[in-house]
């Protein structure tokens, strides 16, 4: 009887997810190594080396770096520098895990196909980026430290000026109440004047 991650190992989810290694099926392969490799050193090694990396805090090297920058671009390409750097190393801790686990199963191949191969196409990254955007906006606006952006624009077609105030039943112009806004003096909200 074939172990589990063996089991995915031998029916390719593991080496399938391995450029996406937050899917299903990745981690609770990843999950079950400890238990079902937990006499083979090589694979046991690798999987901490991995675990390693995937919870250490990493600091970004000076080219890295974005506070002190202002330009957005800049920021943005330092960004983008440094989420390659971190791929790049936990992609080469997969593949020696996934090359030691094929090891310990007598699977032949190399590392370098492994960590050079498999798929992923560009739209699944970029919809991961968009999701994980909107909730990070999401949060920020819920804890107060991003706001919605409200602008008044132009409708086409419509004189705001020649506009007629409105009316009611008889033709009298109606004039709109004006509505008590509270007002906010030192951060703190003081009732609106009725």
């Amino acid at each position: 009887m074939l172990s589990c991650v063996a089991e995915s190992f031998r029916s390719g989810a593991v080496m399938r997810t391995r450029r996406t290694p937050i899917a299903p099926d990745f981690v609770g392969a990843l999950n079950l190594v400890e238990i079902e490799f937990q006499s083979d050193k090589p694979v046991l090694d690798a999987f901490k080396n991995l675990m390693r990396h995937f919870g250490t805090e990493h600091p970004r090297r000076q080219n890295e770096q974005t506070g002190g920058v202002d330009d957005a671009g800049e920021i943005k390409l330092r960004d983008e520098r440094f989420d390659k750097r971190l791929w790049d190393e936990r992609a080469a801790l997969i593949a020696k895990l996934l090359h030691s686990i094929a090891k310990a199963l007598n699977f032949k191949i190399e590392q370098l196909e492994i960590f050079e191969g498999g798929y992923s196409p560009q739209g699944w990254q970029n919809i991961e980026n968009e999701q994980w955007a909107v909730r990070r906006y999401i949060i920020d606006l819920a804890l107060g430290r991003r706001v919605v952006p409200v602008a008044l624009i132009n409708i086409p077609g419509r004189d705001s000026a020649a506009e007629a105030p409105p009316a009611d039943a008889q033709g009298n112009n109606i004039e709109p109440e004006p509505v008590a806004m509270p007002q906010v003096t030192d951060g703190d909200p003081v009732p609106a004047k009725k």
